[in-house]
């Protein structure tokens, strides 16, 4: 009778290293591949560091998942920091993933937030979509400092507020729908009146307006908490 072997399990441990093992490989071939000078060979401490803060996350995470999350979220901060180093990338070209890399480690952190109430999934919802507008905000950046598109082609027309007021939509959306499965709460105001702030707020800066005029901001707030009370009967 044949004996059967018992499988091993591929724990979250051995994933993590073998991911270290596989990059750590990749850099290798890179570097046999393009040869070029390690300048910044003490990059390498740095990616050391974040191999940490990634193997860390699964001895964490039974635990605490937040504290797993962000653990392995400012794992792949470092990791991008550390790689930028050491493929000599040019820091006035490739700044931009330092508004990407984060902000998808923020959307990760926040969607796994465990939340079964109406309220806590429209807020991890609102600010899954505040942190997209700022990674499509990062990668308009990368695009334009690769090439890709010519932002000086937009003349006055100030292109960024559109990802002001993608968040802000965002808001509102979710403000809408939490108020159609709870009705008035403050929960469901208050995502309406931080909707309501940044849409103006885009719609401003779209004309231009000068904030050095305080009166402005001010009549801003009032119109949102006006819209919110009137929401309220």
């Amino acid at each position: 009778m044949q004996e059967k072997l018992t499988p091993t399990t591929n724990n979250h441990m051995t994933q993590w290293t073998g991911l270290g093992l596989l990059t750590t490989g990749l850099l290798f071939a890179w570097f046999t591949i393009y040869p070029v000078s390690i300048q910044n060979w003490w990059a390498i401490f740095i990616a050391l560091t974040a191999f940490g803060f990634l193997a860390a996350a699964p001895t964490i995470r039974p635990r605490s998942q937040v504290t797993a999350d962000l653990s392995q979220g400012l794992g792949l901060i470092i990791a991008t920091v550390a790689a930028m180093f050491l493929l000599n990338l040019n820091w006035e070209i490739w700044w931009p993933l330092m508004i990407i890399i984060p902000n998808l480690s923020a959307i990760y952190t926040v969607m796994r937030i465990p939340t079964a109430q109406p309220a806590g999934q429209a807020w991890v919802r609102s600010l899954a979509g505040l942190f997209g507008s700022a990674v499509l905000l990062g990668i308009t950046f990368l695009a334009d400092q690769l090439g890709l598109i010519s932002l000086q082609t937009m003349g006055e027309f100030r292109w960024w507020s559109v990802f002001i007021a993608l968040p802000g939509l965002g808001f509102l959306l979710n403000s809408t729908n939490l108020y159609r499965q709870t009705g008035r709460t403050a929960a469901s105001l208050t995502l309406m009146l931080i909707g309501l702030w940044t849409l103006l707020t885009a719609v401003q800066e779209l004309i231009h307006y000068d904030w050095n005029n305080w009166q402005g901001a001010v009549g801003l707030f009032l119109i949102s908490l006006g819209i919110v009370q009137l929401a309220r009967k």
